[in-house]
């Protein structure tokens, strides 16, 4: 899989609606992302940590954690797959951080 992307939207509901081809319902009926396949492999992050939070030594929260309020995932794909998304890849990928907090193993 030769192309790596790392995708922001607003929530979680918005990443669904722009990459409705990564999910599927479980025979229980509930909805899932699809995390890999022969095109693509999909890490569906959430919402990351901006500031951590100060804790003190009894494990009391002093400072909550500040979110960066956003729902982001890691996408690697190969080239058929992004051909059929490119839209709605391109619409909600962003470049790359210099410091990741989640990298792929």
């Amino acid at each position: 899989m030769n192309n790596s992307f790392c995708l922001r939207t607003t929530n979680e509901s918005a990443m669904i609606t722009a990459l409705p081809c990564l999910r599927a319902e479980q025979q229980d009926g509930i909805e899932v992302w699809i995390t890999g396949g022969h095109e693509s492999a999909f890490n569906p992050i959430g919402d990351l940590v901006d500031v951590p939070a100060v804790i003190n030594i009894e494990g009391e929260v002093i400072t909550p954690a500040v979110m960066v309020g956003k729902f982001h995932a890691n996408l690697k794909c190969d080239d058929s797959f992004y051909k059929a998304n490119k839209d709605a890849i391109d619409s909600i990928a962003i470049e790359a951080p210099t410091t990741p907090k989640v990298v792929w193993a």
